[in-house]
Formats: structure tokens, sequence, C-alpha cells
């Protein structure tokens, strides 16, 4: 057997897992500060337009709807949702510019108005303001929160007159940050996707930074664990010595990547 010791330093295992040891935590600690910026953010996102009442003379033959004095037949709802996405508390202060401005859009010369709005959930909010507007073409959405902490969600109802088709925008400004959206609810699968997969994961440990320490105190010990089965795997050994660490090496170092990715979804995605 060949003596290791006459081996070149920068080729010991000793050197390779002390060097490790110094780079890995730096580099967790770079992703996690990259990640982790404190941000101001709102994100916007819609539902569709869903019929509620549709030919109300077809529900019962002399019912009648009315709305300032004309017959409604067809009656939709869309659904907004507003998030504080960032990782920063807002206020009004925060909307110095003016309220977070949603436009609803009568595509083909489609004849619509909102009938009513209301804040379905607010966040426990007190202060809160929301108006709406209808213009020969379009309708406004007109809201102003008073204070929305990380992750908080609003949800808004609009009643609409018929079911036409509609192009959704927004207008607004946040102080030192900025408003993501307005883009479609994504409609929930049946099958189980990768963020759904790293929400479970997270949801065993109750909290996404024990989760995370958790990842990284895994990954280290493979990555070690790693970098010595490939280490010993260039040592002169039995062939199938050498194939089994190469494999338990190779094992275990996928599993450490895929460690690091959930690493950096669940600061992503939390």
């Amino acid at each position: 057997m060949t003596n290791t010791t006459n081996k070149p330093w920068y080729k010991k295992t000793e050197f390779t897992v002390t060097l490790f040891g110094i780079i890995a935590p730096f580099l967790i600690t770079y992703l996690i500060n990259v990640f982790d910026k404190d941000t101001k953010q709102i994100s916007i996102v819609y539902s569709d337009i869903d019929p509620i009442i549709s030919e109300s003379k077809d529900i019962v033959s002399d019912l009648k709807i009315t709305y300032d004095s004309s017959d409604v037949e067809n009656i939709s709802k869309i659904t907004f949702k507003i998030k504080n996405s960032g990782t920063l508390c807002l206020t009004k202060n925060d909307f110095i510019d003016g309220p977070i401005n949603i436009n609803i859009q009568y595509l083909n010369g489609a004849k619509s108005i909102i009938l009513q709005a209301n804040e379905k959930e607010n966040a426990n909010q007190q202060n809160s303001s929301l108006v709406f507007k209808n213009k020969p073409n379009s309708s406004e959405i007109i809201y102003n929160p008073s204070l929305l902490n990380p992750k908080d969600e609003i949800t808004i109802d609009a009643y609409i007159l018929n079911t036409p088709n509609i192009k959704i925008s927004s207008k607004g400004k946040i102080l030192d940050g900025e408003i993501l959206g307005p883009i479609p609810i994504q409609k929930k699968d049946t099958k189980i996707g990768y963020k759904s997969f790293i929400q479970s994961w997270v949801s065993l440990f109750g909290n996404e930074w024990f989760s995370i320490v958790f990842d990284i105190i895994l990954f280290i010990i493979l990555a070690l664990s790693t970098i010595f089965q490939l280490s010993m795997s260039t040592e002169r050994q039995h062939i199938e010595v050498k194939q089994l660490l190469k494999v338990m090496g190779f094992t275990t170092g996928t599993i450490s990547v895929f460690l690091i990715i959930m690493i950096v979804s669940t600061l992503l995605y939390f």
C-alpha cells in the first residue's frame, strides 16, 4: 500500500476537508445575505371573471334585478389579492405618491361597470380605504392600505355587470419599493409540484429558518462525507472498495447539491 504521507499537501484529505470547512460557511452566509435583503414589495394577483347570476329571468320568471333604475340580468365577480410580499412593514407613508390603482379595461366595445367592490379580507386594518370609479370603457379600483405586515394579504371582490372580456393593469408606487403584477392567479394543480414539496418540507419544522438550519447542517455533514469518500477512493485499494466509495461519494454529493437547491428555494418562496 502506498504511503499517503508522501502525497503532496494539496492532495491530502485533511487539506480538502479543512479548505471546505473554511469556504462553506462563507458561501452559505453569502447566499443567505443575497436572498434575505430587506425589501418593500406588493404583489397583485386576480382571478378569472366568473358569472354569479346569468339570465336572472330564467331563475324565476318574474325575478328582476335592477341597478340605478336599469334592469340587470348578468352579474360576474372578479377577485383581487394584494399581498405584502416583501420583508418590511408597509404603512400609508409608503404610498405618499398615491394609492394602488387597479384598472379594468373592457375589451371589444363591451358595456360594463363595477356594481360593488368590498374588502373580503383586510388583514385587520382599521384605516384602509377602498373606492371604485366607472368610466365609459373601463373601471378603477383604488385601494390605500394603512398597515400591511410582511405576508399580510388583502382580498377584494368586485361585482361587474355582464361578463365582459377584460384587461387588468395597475398604477402606483411604494417608497423605495415596487409593485408586482397584476398577474392571473395560478389555478391549483392536482399534481404535487416542487414548490408544494418545499412548502411541505418547511411545514414539518414550523418555520423556514429551522428548516434552513437543518438543511445547512445536513449539507455540511454530507459534503464532508463526500470529500472523504472520494479522497479515499483514490488510494490503492481493492477495485470493489474503490467503486463502492465512488458510488457512495456520488450519492452523498448529489444529495448535498439538492440540499443547496432546497436552501435557495426556501429563501425564495418564503
